[in-house]
């Protein structure tokens, strides 16, 4: 650090003066790093000199990209010194990225305004990450998105909108207004995410009526090559997923809301309009495997499917809710109560225990009540970890339905769990029940490998947290 200030010192006209600015204030920035890594508890950057850029880069990623580390608070809330610090870095930076020769202007404008968010100084740190974007070789332009879009998480859907619009650099960023309308959409705003979408989309001087009414994503990409203006010169090369996120966006939400206004009218519709209806969104936006694919009806118009949950167990929660609890539409509710489960030990394992117990309260016979009750192994084994859980509901499942069609899942489910959770002698004891019980099925199969390997788990949920490939 002393010879960056002897050099300045002995000329400040240097044509090196931007570059020895820089250094100055990334190595403060380094020191304020280390700092922040000490006050958070985790492992201190070593800034020696050599490779310095690219540790204090990695620190910035891993505190971008871990918020819960400092408990989602802004830094400056956490460090006690933080502001001073930022303070005594500013100077240095600001230098730099008012020299218009300087390569490093975004540079600087980016980790100023990441000081400044941290500060909580919300208008300082979007001025700055708006000349993040526009200034000098734009290697920040895509970070200074991301910072800005954390900045937007902070904010209402209607807000995100507005403060997009307002700057002319952030309202040509697609991933702005894709993340505006998203905020809308996951909120079931639906009338809300539509209009975002639109005043997105012509902000960025794509005309809408131009584009199919589609929400199958190559459909919409395939035109935007033809409408969208940067896409003109080079359409082979075109892709922007997020640009290609809002025109699905905005008729998934039109398609959303008026199936909202369809249930609240369900007087005189006959239950099988409804049921088949229900259903058809619900399946569209539920896709429980894992590519999508396409139904093509008799009369050969492509429906594409979506694994679109949040959405689908909102479209669930209100067809619950508005269609009768009588005997008419009794089969319809079963089966939205059994597709919900199923689409929760997928994207919310910890809410399957509760809509488990919401269906046996209005079908405790349903013949989907073991597998209900299978899929609540799963996640309460599988994915949550949750052992005696599972094996509680396992004791369940085979007492009220011995005979039932998921009592071999639920056994292979058992044998794998205790297996994952180093239960061993349990995991051979499942193993060798399921090989006596079920002996013509590809579980004994299974079992019977699991028996000569005993090591091992084969759950992605289980493996990443023993950090095995």
């Amino acid at each position: 650090m002393r010879e960056f200030h002897k050099a300045l010192d002995a000329n400040q006209n240097s044509i090196i003066k931007a570059p020895i600015r820089f250094a100055i204030g990334h190595r403060l920035l380094g020191e304020l790093l280390q700092s922040v890594a000490k006050t958070i508890n985790v492992p201190v950057p070593n800034i020696d000199g050599t490779g310095d850029d690219d540790v204090i880069d990695s620190m910035l990623i891993q505190l971008n990209q871990n918020p819960s580390l400092y408990g989602d608070k802004l830094l400056g809330e956490v460090v006690p010194d933080f502001s001073s610090r930022a303070a005594a870095i500013k100077p240095w930076l600001q230098a730099v990225m008012n020299d218009k020769a300087s390569p490093q202007q975004d540079d600087a404008a980016y980790i100023l305004g990441w000081l400044a968010f941290h500060q909580g100084q919300t208008k300082e740190a979007l001025s700055y990450m708006d000349q993040a974007m526009t200034l000098a070789n734009f290697d920040y332009g895509r970070p200074a998105v991301r910072q800005i879009i954390r900045i937007m998480a902070r904010s209402s859907a209607p807000d995100q909108a507005k403060l997009v619009a307002s700057n002319s650099t952030f309202s040509r960023q697609s991933t702005l207004w894709y993340v505006a309308a998203r905020s809308a959409y996951r909120n079931f705003d639906y009338d809300l995410a539509v209009k975002i979408g639109e005043q997105g989309l012509k902000a960025l001087k794509i005309a809408y009526d131009r584009l199919p009414k589609t929400t199958d994503p190559e459909a919409i990409e395939e035109a935007l090559k033809k409408n969208t203006p940067k896409a003109n010169s080079d359409p082979d090369n075109f892709y922007d997923p997020d640009l290609v996120e809002i025109p699905y966006i905005v008729e998934a939400a039109t398609q959303l809301s008026q199936y909202s206004e369809f249930l609240k009218g369900l007087d005189g519709v006959p239950p099988d309009a409804v049921s088949k209806r229900a259903k058809a969104i619900v399946v569209k936006y539920s896709l429980m495997l894992d590519q999508p694919t396409a139904v093509k009806p008799k009369n050969g118009t492509v429906v594409p499917e979506h694994k679109d949950l949040r959405q689908a167990i909102h479209l669930i929660d209100m067809t619950l809710d508005r269609a009768p609890n009588t005997s008419q539409f009794a089969e319809l509710r079963e089966w939205l109560h059994y597709r919900k489960i199923r689409i929760l030990t997928q994207f919310d394992p910890a809410h399957v225990a509760p809509a488990v117990e919401a269906m046996e309260a209005e079908y405790p016979q349903s013949k989907l009540m073991n597998d209900a009750l299978a899929e609540e192994i799963y996640a309460e084994g599988a994915q949550l970890k949750h052992v005696d859980a599972a094996e509680k509901t396992f004791k369940k499942l085979i007492g009220a339905f011995p005979k039932g069609n998921a009592v071999d899942n639920a056994y292979s489910w058992m044998a794998i769990i205790y297996r994952c959770a180093g239960q061993l002698d349990k995991a051979r004891k499942m193993n060798q029940d399921i090989i006596k019980l079920f002996p013509l099925t590809r579980h004994a199969v299974y079992a019977a490998e699991r028996i000569a390997s005993p090591r091992g788990c084969g759950l992605n949920s289980w493996d990443q947290a023993a950090g095995q490939p």
